[in-house]
């Protein structure tokens, strides 16, 4: 059990760093926009099927209650319905459809769904300092 336990943790980290390597310039360009959209009196809509609803959900609470800071609510909405672009695989006929695709490469939902819910947060942080300065 413990190596299956080890296993599992040491491919999370491997797939997050991949992740890095591969979407890091992405990510800050994602973050700005959302920071630019958040200025102009924009809303933030986030969405996903399954348990990356689930995903979709606690980001936008992360947005619209706080995250590292004491400030006021981001307007921010989960659709939770079957939809979005934080992906995985290969990111599918999704990826070429939407401006920001976030493909966690792996086949593993569960690693994906890692990659998404680090990826949340950092989105959110570099939004959160961009808007209201550092924590």
């Amino acid at each position: 059990m413990r190596d299956v336990a080890e296993a599992i943790f040491r491919e999370s980290a491997r797939l997050q760093l991949a992740f890095l390597e591969g979407h890091l310039d992405l990510v800050v360009r994602a973050a700005a926009a959302i920071t630019e959209i958040l200025r102009v009196g924009g809303k933030v809509l986030l969405f996903g099927n399954g348990g990356s609803a689930a995903d979709a959900q606690h980001i936008a609470a992360e947005l619209v209650n706080r995250f590292l800071l004491d400030r006021p609510a981001l307007p921010a909405i989960a659709l939770t319905t079957d939809s979005m672009a934080f992906t995985g695989g290969d990111g599918g006929k999704l990826a070429g459809l939407v401006e920001y695709a976030f493909v966690g490469p792996s086949r593993s939902t569960a690693r994906i769904q890692e990659v998404h819910a680090t990826l949340g947060h950092v989105l959110c942080q570099l939004v959160e300092t961009e808007l209201f300065g550092k924590p």
